[in-house]
């Protein structure tokens, strides 16, 4: 994968999943054995924590979208700026920023962690 293939992978990705809240895109994206440091215990099943998690997220702030500055890849690692926002249709407000990075294995995400350098 090159860096315009990440960038596509995750453009379809995150827009399918945040924008449109579609959640079946969890389970084509993410790789069995997925783990994320944000979801749960080592133990626990990360793809279903990932699923409530988001649920409960769009509940609580309906307008939250996501926006892709820039992505990168090394390796099998992508590399990912990312806005989360919130648009109501008047006023759009940023609330948090971060650096995602994720674990390509297969075509699938493997792994992900995020740096958060901004929340409002």
């Amino acid at each position: 994968m090159n860096d315009k293939e990440a960038e596509k992978y995750l453009r379809e990705y995150f827009p399918r999943l945040f924008n449109k809240r579609d959640l079946s895109a969890i389970d084509e994206y993410l790789a069995k054995g997925y783990w994320d440091d944000d979801i749960g215990n080592h133990d626990d099943d990360h793809v279903r924590n990932s699923k409530e998690y988001l649920k409960k997220w769009f509940e609580d702030e309906p307008t939250i979208k996501i926006e892709i500055k820039r992505v990168i890849i090394e390796d099998e690692i992508i590399t990912a700026y990312l806005h989360w926002y919130t648009d109501d249709g008047r006023k759009k407000e940023t609330k948090i920023k971060g650096i995602g990075m994720f674990l390509i294995e297969n075509g699938k995400i493997k792994k992900r962690h995020n740096y958060i350098y901004y929340r409002r």
